[in-house]
């Protein structure tokens, strides 16, 4: 899991605007290591997308607040867009990628979801 405790340490030693450039990259880590903690599958996302799903919910308090330190350091999060989910997750889970990629249902789903995670965070 990505240490936040780092990133801030680095923020600081290079400013924010470099921590910026570097942020999609964490994000892309930290998506991937989710997809690996959830096992997830091509079967288990369509099921996923079929029931309208919150994706998640499968965050525990200890993920929540990892994503709540990026949000308190950047103040920003229109970098957390389905398309840096497709790109996190292409190489490790490239059927799940291609689901998304390939299947306009699949991709609103995940454009929802990842509206759903901005909005939560807004809140937080």
């Amino acid at each position: 899991m990505v240490n936040l405790d780092q990133i801030k340490n680095y923020a600081q030693a290079l400013g924010k605007g470099m921590l910026l450039d570097m942020v999609p990259s964490i994000a892309k880590g930290l998506i991937n290591d989710l997809f690996g903690e959830w096992n997830a599958s091509v079967s288990k996302i369509t099921a996923d997308i079929h029931a309208d799903r919150d994706f998640w919910s499968n965050l525990t308090d200890e993920q929540w607040e990892h994503f709540r330190k990026v949000r308190d350091m950047l103040g920003d999060m229109d970098f957390l867009t389905a398309d840096l989910v497709v790109n996190a997750i292409a190489k490790d889970y490239p059927g799940i990628a291609s689901l998304f990629l390939n299947s306009p249902m699949a991709y609103q789903w995940l454009e929802k979801q990842m509206a759903s995670l901005k909005k939560r965070l807004e809140s937080y």
